[in-house]
C-alpha cells in the first residue's frame, strides 16, 4: 500500500492556517485513501515538533509520494522539500499562490490550489494522475525526475526542430515563441536547448536535449503547436525529428 505523506505550514491548533490545512486533507487526501488504496498520515499527527525529528525526517524520505502545500514557503518547507528533492523521490508541489513562491522553485510543475470544491476537485485529480505515474514506476514526469535528469545531464536523444513560414516577416514572432517555450517546456517534457533558437529569412530551427526515452515527436509537437499559437503564429509547417545521441 503506497504511504503519502503531506509538508506544509501547520499552523498552530484552532488557527485559520490550521483549518485550512484540514480541509485540504479532508478535500483532496481522505477521498482518494480507499480508491488508490493509500496509507497517510497528517503533518500534525504527532509528527512535526519544533526541530526536524527523527519521525518528520523517516516520513520525509521513506514515504511513496510526499505532497508538499506550499502556500505558506516558510523555511521549514522549503527545507524539508529540499530533501524531498536531493533523495529523488516524487513529490506533488501546489501553492494557493504560486507567486509567492521563491524563484528557484516557480519553474518546477506545480498545481495552482484554489480552495472551493470545484478547486478541490481539480486538485484530488491531479493529485491522483500524480500517484498513477508513481505507481507505473515513471519518476522522470515527475517534477523531481525532472529536476534530477537535468541536473545529472543524461540526455537519451536529441530533439531537431525546424519550422518554416509563409510570411517571412513573423519571424520575430517564431522566435519569441520558440524560445517561450524553451522556459516551460523543459518541466513538462524534459527538454533543453543545446543552443539558441536560429532563423534565416522564413525558417527557424533548434536543437534540444531530450532526457525521458519516452518522450514521443507527437508529444513534443504538440506543446510547440501551442507555444506558436500563442504567439500568433501558424503552426501547421512545423516539423519535428529525434535524432539519436
Amino acid at each position: 500500500m503506497p504511504r503519502c505523506f503531506l509538508i506544509t505550514a501547520v499552523g498552530s491548533p484552532e488557527s485559520d492556517r490550521r483549518r485550512a490545512v484540514e480541509t485540504l486533507i479532508e478535500e483532496i487526501i481522505d477521498p482518494l485513501k480507499e480508491p488508490k488504496q493509500i496509507e497517510f498520515r497528517a503533518p500534525f499527527d504527532g509528527i512535526i515538533g519544533e526541530t526536524l525529528n527523527q519521525p518528520l525526517l523517516e516520513q520525509i524520505v521513506t514515504v511513496d509520494l510526499l505532497l508538499a502545500d506550499a502556500t505558506e514557503p516558510t523555511p521549514n518547507l522549503l527545507y524539508e522539500l529540499g530533501v524531498r528533492h536531493a533523495i529523488r523521490k516524487p513529490c506533488f508541489l501546489m501553492s494557493e499562490h504560486p507567486e509567492n513562491l521563491p524563484s528557484y522553485l516557480k519553474p518546477l510543475v506545480y498545481h495552482r490550489l484554489c480552495r472551493t470544491t470545484e478547486g478541490y476537485a481539480r486538485a484530488r485529480e491531479e493529485v491522483c494522475k500524480f500517484l498513477d505515474l508513481v505507481r507505473e514506476g515513471r519518476p522522470a514526469l515527475t517534477q523531481t525526475g525532472q529536476a534530477v535528469a537535468r541536473f545529472e545531464r543524461r540526455p537519451q536523444k536529441i530533439i531537431a526542430v525546424w519550422v518554416s513560414l509563409a510570411d517571412p516577416k513573423r519571424t520575430p514572432q517564431l522566435r519569441a515563441a520558440l524560445s517561450e517555450l524553451l522556459g516551460r517546456a523543459s518541466d513538462v517534457l524534459l527538454i533543453e536547448p543545446i543552443g539558441p533558437v536560429r532563423c534565416q529569412g522564413d525558417k527557424a530551427s533548434l536543437l534540444l536535449y531530450c532526457y525521458d526515452p519516452s518522450i514521443t515527436e507527437i508529444q513534443v509537437q504538440s506543446q510547440i503547436s501551442k507555444a506558436l499559437l500563442k504567439n500568433g503564429v501558424d503552426p501547421s509547417s512545423l516539423c519535428v525529428h529525434f535524432g539519436t545521441l
